[in-house]
């Protein structure tokens, strides 16, 4: 009887297991080759997917290219050109440099490569499967290409949990615009059922515009600033093009996209009071700083970072953003102040996180509980007994109470009110739904059109009824009874946002976003104009509430109360 319990594991074994921390779908694969490409100095790269590149995927550049005695090489694990030495780890420049990617995408699939250096006659062709690399010289332009065909073919589990084609396209696509908005100077092209195509740029303002559109691009204001070794450059958008999720929150170190939660608090604490809650800004920051002081080795795939002085850099982005932002114009309607003290970061039950300070104020703790507290709780028991006096700005009701000024902003208050009743129609089952009686065709990005496609069902039991066509459009034939007279088009945009911006999250969680939106779209809107009695039935509606809070379901607040001693006070009585 062989008593062995610990083996040593075929290498196809281990190349398939070491695969699946770098190759989790062909979204990966694109990435890792195009890191590659980028690495070999490339100044164009095509990128060619058929069957959403499980079939057939081809990364072509036009780089330096490899010799024929390094291509095989190249296929070797831990086998790397970029680094040397430990020391290196400790100041990594390139995009790759641990040597996996090639290996790891062969061992799951079919891979061919062929290259040519410049100086060289004739390129070299470099096929791999089922772990059998062969090579031999070839025909070829200066350049690299690597062709991966069935993908996962010989991992039958990894190719069944694959997501749908649709959405690995809305993938493909986000990956490609975040290249292009990383590296401007770069000819980058998508060939697939739909193409994809941005020419090189000289800056980053004209590539947000590729990417994202011409219409967002004109309300882009560039970002440059320096201080302590950290340099900051980039585009910021007006707050009127905000969206409901982080996703064109782009943060780009020394050319690698990365992501991190305290640094995009500091461009959202920069902003200040011009973002509502669940509001985020378009911002494409591009950060450098001596690689030495930034460690890239921590995520296999190198998309979080540890600094080695978080503050240093978070106080640099938060004054270069809050520098742009205190200069544009939108700050003829409102001007935040702003202070000249940096993020401070705490240590707590929630991680590393930042407070800041503003001039003025006592430091606010944006995790306290004491900002939950609606203004309203305890002060006023009905609304609708409330002595109406009018409406200011078209935006706030000023009501008289017992003893007490109550100010309604009535979009927050009415979106409070559809919130609950559409939460209740749907716990009931009992969501009415309006046909429309031309349906309404819209277009929307890759992945907006993939969250959509998740989230049918339930946008479906909210009474929004989507018939997704081929390509990148969606025709709305139903809306929620609650929507009647309002804008479908951009109902359906929200969703999509919300959609996309709700990963990670759980099904009641989404559940109350998509609500929260289309309770925001269908309520009153601030610049709306209210008769008296219009004002006097949403009062009365908020009184159906139960347990009225003193917020919105986005987090903004609905009612400000104040004593009547209070507003004496104010006048020295």
């Amino acid at each position: 009887m062989d008593e062995t319990k610990i083996i040593v594991l075929p290498s196809v074994l281990i190349d398939q297991i070491a695969a699946g921390e770098v190759v989790e779908n062909p979204t990966s694969v694109v990435k890792e080759l195009i890191d590659n490409a980028i690495d070999a100095g490339a100044k164009r790269i095509t990128v060619e997917i058929e069957g959403a590149g499980l079939a057939v995927l081809r990364v072509i550049d036009d780089g330096k290219g490899m010799s024929p005695t390094d291509a095989p090489n190249a296929l070797l694990r831990h086998a790397t050109s970029k680094i040397r030495t430990q020391n290196d780890l400790s100041k990594i420049s390139t995009m790759g440099f641990r040597g996996e990617a090639l290996p790891s995408i062969a061992s799951v699939s079919k891979l061919t490569l062929v290259t040519r250096r410049p100086e060289d006659d004739f390129g070299t062709e470099v096929s791999v499967k089922d772990g059998v690399v062969t090579a031999k010289p070839c025909a070829a332009p200066v350049g690299t290409t690597v062709t991966v065909l069935d993908l996962f073919y010989n991992t039958p589990a990894r190719l069944k949990f694959q997501s749908s084609e649709r959405s690995i396209m809305g993938q493909l696509n986000d990956l490609m615009g975040r290249f292009a908005l990383a590296f401007p100077q770069l000819h980058l092209t998508m060939v697939a059922k739909r193409t994809l195509d941005y020419p090189p740029c000289s800056n980053i303002k004209d590539r947000a515009a590729q990417v994202y559109g011409a219409a967002l691009g004109a309300n882009l204001y560039q970002v440059h600033d320096e201080r302590n070794g950290v340099e900051v450059f980039g585009v910021i958008g007006d707050p009127s093009v905000s969206r409901l999720n982080s996703s064109r929150i782009h943060l780009i170190l020394n050319n690698r996209q990365i992501q991190d939660n305290v640094l995009r608090r500091a461009i959202l604490n920069a902003y200040s009071v011009l973002l509502s809650a669940g509001q985020f800004p378009v911002a494409i920051l591009s950060i450098t700083l001596d690689p030495s002081e930034v460690d890239v080795n921590v995520h296999p795939r190198k998309t979080e970072v540890r600094f080695a002085d978080i503050d240093l850099v978070a106080r640099a982005v938060y004054h270069a953003v809050s520098k742009t932002v205190t200069k544009t114009p939108w700050l003829q309607q409102s001007k935040p102040s702003y202070s000249d003290e940096p993020p401070k970061l705490v240590q707590d039950g929630f991680g590393v996180r930042e407070l800041f300070e503003f001039p003025g104020e006592q430091q606010t703790d944006l995790f306290s509980s004491e900002l939950a507290q609606p203004s309203s709780h305890g002060l006023v028991e009905s609304f609708s007994a409330l002595r109406y006096k009018g409406q200011v700005a078209r935006t706030v009701l000023v009501c008289e109470g017992k003893d007490s000024l109550v100010l309604i902003d009535q979009h927050a208050a009415h979106e409070r009110v559809n919130f609950d009743r559409l939460w209740q129609a749907v716990e009931n089952k009992q969501v009415a739904q309006e046909p429309l009686m031309f349906p309404e065709v819209l277009g929307l990005d890759p992945n907006e059109i993939a969250g959509l496609e998740k989230s049918k069902d339930l946008l479906l039991s909210l009474g929004l009824d989507l018939e997704f066509y081929s390509g990148d459009s969606v025709a709305i034939r139903s809306i929620p009874a609650i929507m009647r007279g309002k804008s479908a088009a951009a109902l359906v945009r929200d969703c999509a946002q919300a959609a996309t911006g709700s990963s990670g999250t759980t099904g009641i969680e989404r559940l109350h976003l998509m609500v929260a939106t289309i309770a925001c779209h269908s309520s009153i809107r601030a610049g709306d104009a209210l008769s008296d009695d219009e004002a006097l039935t949403l009062l009365k509606s908020m009184d159906s509430v139960k347990d009225f809070a003193g917020y919105c379901p986005h987090g903004r607040q609905a009612v400000v109360v104040h004593p009547i001693s209070t507003v004496l006070r104010w006048f020295g009585r």
